[in-house]
């Protein structure tokens, strides 16, 4: 049958708005491998009802199948139903995913498990062949107030998934919880080099980067986006990294810039939300502003896991070294926050680059 099939693209599908359906389903999974070949899928248009909404509904390769070589341009999904993402609503046991390009547009009314390129995956490994080889530019709305969930640029909702420079650079927009700008949820998730730089809207559990991220390894990730609090929940547990960074985290060499709006819940801040459990932090910064209503931490609240060697951006802060100091990290104006003098122990030879007085420290990846 085709649904085990292997395919691979000779010429571009123009598409041209018709009403797509998905292939595979939860009752006829795809099992097969798919090349595009570097051939652009266009105007990829779902509106129909029900879950499992994408290029493919539901794929399941049990360890088997690849995915490569994918460009998905213009595309519109309007859903309200689960599991909804450009390239696959549902996935798991992708063993190989590389080279993989989504643009368009998904209006998710009342969805839950909703990505820029799969609403929900498991047990996969997104390799890449090159810098930003998997990206997505989709920008990600709901219609509805509070009955939306886990939203993000890249996945919805994951689990024991790996990426590798993988990149979200959409607009999100959703007033339900778990909104982040690469992801909504993770668990037993890895990344590295990867990043998301599209602006949020949301009420509650609301990550520049990432949303809900739980027993998860982050490594040489970074988030710009810039995040506006609105609805009844008052961005509780919303940061400009990570919003809700529990259950045995390790985040390293990671930062965020972009600025929080509105809200007027105590757990927020600058990097994280809440930081709390078994969760450890460590060569990390937070530099977005406080333009918030009340208790804004400038680089998390609630922290109760081991946090070290983290920084944020406080002008009231004196130009001198250690500057601020408490439970939310250590604070720097902007002048010492551009001195690599200034951060304790962090690799400005292999890992980090700063232009002395000039510049926050960025990753050293992003240039090569």
């Amino acid at each position: 049958s085709f649904k085990t099939s292997s395919f691979k693209l000779t010429s571009g599908i123009p598409l041209s708005c018709k009403e797509w359906t998905p292939i595979g389903t939860s009752g006829s999974k795809f099992q097969g491998s798919f090349d595009g070949n570097g051939y652009a899928i266009k105007r990829l248009n779902v509106t129909s009802t029900g879950s499992y909404k994408g290029l493919f509904g539901y794929v399941d390769d049990g360890s088997k199948g690849k995915f490569k070589n994918i460009k998905i341009y213009s595309a519109n999904l309007e859903v309200d139903n689960n599991y909804v993402g450009l390239l696959a609503g549902y996935a798991t046991d992708v063993v190989n995913l590389d080279n993989v390009h989504v643009s368009g547009r998904i209006n998710a009314s009342g969805s839950i498990y909703v990505g820029g390129i799969f609403g929900y995956i498991n047990n996969s490994v997104i390799n890449t062949l090159a810098y930003l080889d998997n990206s997505s530019m989709v920008d990600i709305y709901s219609s509805t107030t509070s009955t939306s969930s886990h939203m993000g640029g890249l996945h919805g909702y994951g689990l024991r998934t790996k990426y590798l420079s993988s990149s979200a650079h959409g607009n999100l927009a959703n007033l339900g919880a778990r909104l982040g700008g690469a992801f909504g949820f993770c668990d037993y998730c890895d990344l590295q080099k990867c990043h998301a730089t599209g602006n949020l809207t949301g009420d509650q559990y609301v990550g520049g980067f990432g949303a809900d991220i739980g027993e998860s390894v982050i490594n040489q990730c970074f988030a710009t986006g810039k995040i506006n609090i609105q609805g009844a929940e008052a961005g509780i547990n919303s940061g400009g990294f990570g919003a809700y960074l529990c259950s045995s985290n390790a985040i390293t060499d990671s930062y965020a810039t972009g600025d929080m709006s509105g809200g007027s819940h105590n757990y927020r801040g600058s990097f994280g939300g809440a930081i709390c459990m078994s969760t450890t932090v460590n060569r990390v910064y937070g530099q977005g502003e406080r333009l918030a209503n009340g208790t804004f931490q400038p680089f998390s609240n609630g922290i109760s896991g081991g946090a070290n060697n983290y920084y944020y951006t406080d002008e009231g802060c004196g130009a001198s070294s250690p500057g601020c100091s408490g439970n939310g990290g250590t604070g720097y104006n902007t002048n010492m926050m551009q001195k690599s003098s200034s951060y304790n122990t962090w690799d400005f030879n292999n890992v980090w680059q700063i232009e002395e007085d000039a510049s926050f420290p960025y990753l050293k990846w992003e240039k090569e």
